[in-house]
């Protein structure tokens, strides 16, 4: 594995430095791209949503992500409680979580707990379903979501504070320098949620009239975060350095059959990423113009470090108890590099190298928990193959196939099997097929074929001390997948924006799939076959740039072919939709702005025999923003779920209802 390693990563070094620019040079004109969703692959099935200036009062990743098609996001509880991505019908776990080009998840491929990401450290959100371009160098099931790191855009200083419903509140800091070869960002926010909603429990299940109306105990929550990013010219390179940091703590709500005014449970929660990046382009140009080089080469080295902390001493969540601490390193290298063969051919190869461990401690385990590690090597190539039909229909296709091997040493921590320790050696392939064909300027077909695979991860085959208990029998899950559509991009008199249209099928073999047990816990198993298939749809539109309609609409069926039951957890439609209206005003005052917004999500099952059913539920909401002094200071305000339908999450727990938020912020440049 590690000859292969230096051999694929000598291959990216000669190309690179091939006498590329003298053969080829730069392109004389830039031609549009191809309509798509992503500027990475039109071929790739994406959505991208810019965060700057967002005018939705303290809003959280999890809600940016409703305006992407055949998304589904899985909340538990209430304010930074643990929130999950789910794409196409596959698990949380199947969708990659990357900061710019930096895998969160390398080989372990557990789910990324998105409220530990909150959308103010990033300047756009990037989605791929299916199969993703293979400079993102992932094979994952689901698609992969991109959140590149907010960087200068100018210099400025900036302030912003909020609060709002149950004791919510946020402050937060940025500063940035943009220099002409040097520039700089950093963003700090501290965010306090005292969490005490209100929820209706059933005291008597076995009779009638038990509902009563009670208050969510235990969910507070204190968080600080922060990001800095500086970017550096030095000659014909560019370096970059990401800092990422979280460290939260606070409560963990008990179970609905085990509501107490009073709980002892707690959680903490710590995470840092350090990245350092250099890339080089032909001619020196920088990474913003990589379309238009000859040649491309970037490498990129990482260090993670992710610790969650339970003290359950009273065994609420669990049948013992619990004073555990779970420690994730991850450390990875990166290289990739794209090479212009011809004008009608590129080539792209990425090599990716990772290193994991996991080291448990019990301060209440009766023998010592023993560590476990995983070393990863990632090798994928492609070809982008391009050309015309005639002056208005062009096509792309982009083969790709990749490589993923995994070599582990694994050791048992649940209670009474301490001392087993098991060794694995997984080889995944994965392979896919991309397709774009523009009709006329601005409207596309494309398609994909794709596979991908996911080991299991940690928190499946070790749990995560609290909620979930581990099964280190687990397979690696294998997918099948495709999707079809036409896409549109550009403007037609005053109507200007974005809109899609697709079909999509997912074949998965050895699902990892949850069942909860008596214990309130969850724990996973293999299934021997799954699928899920349905239409996703799309627009981000604006008219004379002072309406706007954000939609997204998915349908989609699943089943558990060893069950002959729908797989839980997949309603089988859910749409968002927000209509929007900005006016300019005269000074000081610039603009007014107020939208509406409205998410349907239709009724699904709690457990795998589809014998426990979650209603369907429908949330509406409102608000407005007021800009002054040329945006220098702005007031956004907004009302969530504004008739008070609230829900349930995984766990049958009632989320937050009807909520009040304001922020106000400060900038100067």
């Amino acid at each position: 594995m590690r000859a292969a390693f230096a051999w694929c990563a000598l291959v990216v070094v000669l190309c690179a430095s091939a006498p590329a620019r003298a053969q080829f040079g730069a392109r004389a004109e830039i031609e549009r791209p191809i309509a798509a969703g992503s500027e990475l692959d039109p071929t790739s099935s994406a959505t991208t949503i810019e965060l700057e200036d967002r005018p939705r009062a303290l809003e959280t990743t999890d809600e940016v992500l409703l305006e992407v098609p055949g998304a589904r996001r899985r909340r538990s509880a209430g304010y930074g409680g643990f929130t999950s991505l789910s794409l196409r019908g596959a698990e949380a776990e199947h969708t990659t979580v990357m900061i710019g080009d930096v895998p969160l998840s390398t080989a372990d491929g557990s789910a990324v707990d998105l409220s530990t990401l909150p959308p103010w450290l990033f300047e756009r959100v990037e989605v791929h379903r299916g199969g993703a371009p293979v400079w993102l160098g992932a094979g994952a099931i689901g698609g992969v979501l991109r959140l590149v790191p907010r960087r200068a855009r100018g210099t400025r200083l900036e302030a912003v504070g909020g609060g709002g419903s149950f004791d919510l509140a946020q402050g937060r800091l940025g500063a940035s320098v943009d220099g002409a070869s040097f520039s700089w960002a950093t963003t700090l926010g501290l965010t306090h949620s005292g969490g005490a909603y209100p929820i209706t429990i059933d005291t008597r299940p076995l009779e009638p009239g038990g509902i009563e109306p009670r208050t969510q105990t235990n969910a507070q929550l204190l968080e600080g975060a922060g990001l800095m990013h500086a970017r550096l010219r030095a000659g014909d390179a560019t370096l970059s350095f990401i800092g990422l940091g979280l460290a939260r703590t606070g409560g963990i709500p008990p179970p609905v059959t085990r509501w107490t005014p009073t709980s002892a449970a707690r959680r903490r929660h710590l995470r840092t990423l350090f990245a350092v990046a250099s890339e080089w382009l032909e001619g020196g140009r920088p990474p913003e113009q990589a379309d238009l080089a000859a040649w491309r080469l970037q490498l990129v080295a990482s260090i993670a470090l992710d610790r969650r902390s339970l003290s359950d001493p009273y065994a609420q969540y669990g049948q013992v108890r619990r004073e555990t601490d779970q420690t994730v390193t991850r450390s990875s290298l990166r290289a990739a590099g794209t090479l212009r063969l011809a004008e009608w051919i590129d080539t792209t190869l990425v090599v990716m190298g990772a290193h994991e461990t996991f080291a448990p401690e019990d301060a209440l385990a009766r023998t010592a928990l023993g560590s476990s590690r995983r070393d990863s090597g990632v090798a994928a190539l492609e070809a982008r193959v391009h050309g015309r039909i005639d002056r208005t229909m062009r096509w792309e296709l982009r083969p790709s196939a990749r490589i993923e091997v995994i070599d582990s040493a694994l050791a048992e921590i649940r209670a009474g099997s301490e001392h087993l320790r098991t060794s694995r050696l997984d080889a995944l392939p994965t392979a896919r097929l991309g397709a774009a064909l523009e009709l006329v300027p601005g409207i596309a077909l494309a398609g994909s074929f794709s596979t991908g695979v996911r080991a299991p991860s940690f928190v499946d085959l070790f749990g995560d001390g609290a909620l979930i208990s581990g099964n280190t029998s687990l397979r690696p899950e294998e997918s099948t997948g495709g999707d079809l559509g036409v896409v549109a991009r550009g403007r037609i008199a005053g109507l200007e924006g974005f809109a899609e249209l697709r079909g999509f099928g997912l074949w998965m073999r050895d699902l990892i799939r949850y069942v909860r047990t008596d214990a309130n816990q969850w724990t996973p198993q293999n299934v021997a076959e799954a699928w899920t298939a349905g239409i996703e749809a799309s627009t981000n539109v604006r008219f004379e740039r002072v309406v706007g309609l954000a939609s997204a609409l998915t349908w989609v069926e699943s089943q558990d072919r060893s069950l002959a039951r729908a797989l839980p957890f997949r309603p089988r439609f859910t749409g968002y939709a927000r209509l929007d209206a900005t006016f300019d005003l005269p000074a000081p005052l610039a603009s007014v702005s107020a939208w509406i917004d409205g998410e349907y999500v239709g009724e699904t099952y709690d457990t795998p025999e589809n014998d426990v059913p979650i209603p369907e539920v429908a949330r509406f909401g409102v608000g407005a923003s007021l800009s002054m002094w040329e945006g220098a200071l702005r007031a956004d305000v907004i009302v969530r779920d504004v008739f008070d339908a609230r829900g349930r999450d995984a766990l049958l727990r009632p989320l937050p209802g009807r909520s009040f938020a304001l922020q106000i912020s400060v900038r100067t440049e």
